[in-house]
């Protein structure tokens, strides 16, 4: 995991925490990939906060040729998730994966608030985008 070329990916989908419209029990990667990942980097110092960032966020875009994705600068979407790196972590289990992190008080996706202390903003400016 702390090899620089290795990134941070998930191959589920988005489901929604809301039991009344996921009737099911997903696997929990589909929720908890990357508090996962942040909470072992940290509970094991893994590498720096910086390198779990970058391989979570630039790193990935980069090799799916998501140009406008991955880093904060002009011109680029603002895709953003604000964590506390002392705290996030992860808290799906196989038995009840619809479970919200801990530690992750907002996301911005293109530069709008979508998620803000425990509950969806909104959710009608996401776009697919890469299909593979």
């Amino acid at each position: 995991m702390a090899e620089p070329f290795i990134c941070v990916g998930i191959d589920g989908y988005s489901f929604s925490y809301d039991k009344l419209h996921t009737k099911t029990n997903p696997h929990p990667r589909n929720f908890a990939t990357f508090p996962q990942f942040f909470q072992t980097v940290r509970e094991k110092q893994l590498m720096s906060i910086q390198d779990a960032v970058y391989k979570a966020t630039a790193l990935p875009a980069q090799i799916l040729g998501l140009c406008d994705r991955g880093q904060l600068k002009k011109g680029m979407a603002a895709d953003i998730t604000i964590f506390d790196r002392e705290r996030i972590a992860s808290c799906s289990t196989y038995l009840d994966s619809k479970v919200r992190p801990v530690g992750v008080p907002y996301v911005f996706v293109g530069g709008k608030l979508a998620y803000c202390d425990g509950r969806t903003v909104d959710f009608h400016f996401g776009k697919v985008l890469l299909h593979l």
